[in-house]
């Protein structure tokens, strides 16, 4: 097996590229000098982990009618609070909030791998053919 170093025209060793893991902390430590990316990875941090514990917070089912046309924080019969109240049909809001936050990431994700594929796809025909495409 060959095992060459890589070195530039003065003889010196080149440096060995950062590892993954050093590159992602770089760029974690970007992101905390930005106030809004900050609050825009909260956020994001923050929905993902409704989705993936909705299954277990203790939550109304969100199919369920418990009672109808309930403000925000309104007492729930079973002795509950309905912290973001309900609708028209009684069912718990907060609820329906928690557990449609899995379809929302799911087709959210969705949605822009295809635009990715679709845009590079078209960028791709517009760039090597021109005219029309472009």
């Amino acid at each position: 097996m060959n095992n060459r170093t890589m070195t530039d025209t003065a003889g010196r060793v080149a440096p060995k590229p950062p590892s993954r893991l050093a590159r992602f902390t770089r760029n974690v430590g970007l992101l905390r000098e930005s106030p809004v990316g900050m609050f825009g990875a909260a956020l994001i941090l923050f929905w993902v982990a409704m989705a993936a514990l909705a299954p277990i917070l203790p939550l109304y089912d969100p199919l369920e009618p418990l009672a109808p046309f309930q403000p925000m924080g309104a007492a729930a019969p079973d002795g509950g609070t309905f912290w973001l109240g309900t609708d028209h049909k009684g069912r718990d809001i907060l609820s329906r909030v928690i557990w449609g936050s899995q379809r929302v990431l799911f087709w959210a994700t969705l949605s822009t791998v295809v635009a990715y594929i679709v845009g590079m796809l078209m960028g791709t025909m517009a760039g090597d053919l021109g005219g029309w495409w472009d």
